[in-house]
């Protein structure tokens, strides 16, 4: 059975990410222009305008990225958070 620090090393990709935009999102909750918003579209151009969301959204595309490239090249299916996990996926048959 995984130990915790295993389980968090192996999700450190969706940890992190998450709490930066949770960061940037009460930001943008707390801003005083927010009260004028009224719609999705409204919402949607006034969170383009935070340039550090803008940032994370990136830096976590390219990790995905990343992380689909490694798994396309290992020889055991084992993506980056596995290897930096220390974890692999078990298939049962049945």
């Amino acid at each position: 059975m995984p130990n915790l620090e295993r389980i968090l090393l192996r999700n450190i990709f969706n940890i992190i990410p998450s709490l930066i935009q949770l960061f940037f999102t009460i930001q943008i909750y707390n801003d005083a222009d927010f009260e004028n918003i009224t719609g999705f579209t409204e919402y949607s151009m006034f969170t383009q305008q935070d340039v550090g969301l803008q940032a994370t959204n990136m830096i976590t595309g390219v990790i995905v990225i990343v992380d689909a490239m490694v798994l396309i090249g290992d020889k055991n299916i084992r993506s980056l958070h596995d290897k930096i996990g220390g974890t692999c996926v078990i298939h049962r048959r049945e």
